[in-house]
């Protein structure tokens, strides 16, 4: 690559034991699953360090709190996201059913199936004054998962 850096690529699975040097050895069993089972009395100080530290994390109540907050808030912006795209979806609907576009040719434009674009419509019509995000998160909502592929 011509940036004088070397590469080394480590495997938890590896097999060739007595080639590796035993506290890299150790590290990667602990990567592999860091349990009390895996820091072996005999070794690197800095491995002991690592799941002294680990231990402390994971028995914190208040980043066992944080971390669970980090989970949701990722849910929901990958939730969020997906209705975003399944509103900008449903204007695109909207706008083809202003100009009186069938929702088999609407279907055919999107390249998708003629029951969601009929979907879509549907709620449109039961709910005119709904925004795209409302209509898209109904659709969410109830289990019609909308599959543009457009």
């Amino acid at each position: 690559m011509g940036d004088e850096c070397s590469k080394i690529i480590l495997n938890t699975k590896g097999k060739n034991e007595d080639r590796v040097d035993r506290a890299l050895i150790d590290f990667l069993h602990y990567v592999e699953k860091s349990s009390d089972e895996n820091v072996p009395e005999d070794c690197d100080e800095r491995l002991k360090h690592l799941h002294k530290k680990i231990h402390q994390i994971k028995m914190s109540e208040e980043i066992g709190v944080s971390y669970m907050k980090m989970e949701e808030r990722d849910r929901l912006i990958r939730a969020e996201g997906r209705a975003e795209g399944e509103a900008r979806l449903v204007g695109v609907i909207r706008k083809k059913v202003s100009k009186n576009m069938s929702a088999a040719d609407i279907a055919d434009w999107l390249e998708t199936g003629r029951e969601e674009v009929e979907r879509t419509i549907e709620l449109l019509g039961a709910h005119p004054d709904w925004t795209d995000l409302q209509v898209a998160e109904e659709l969410l909502g109830r289990g019609n998962l909308a599959k543009f592929d457009a």
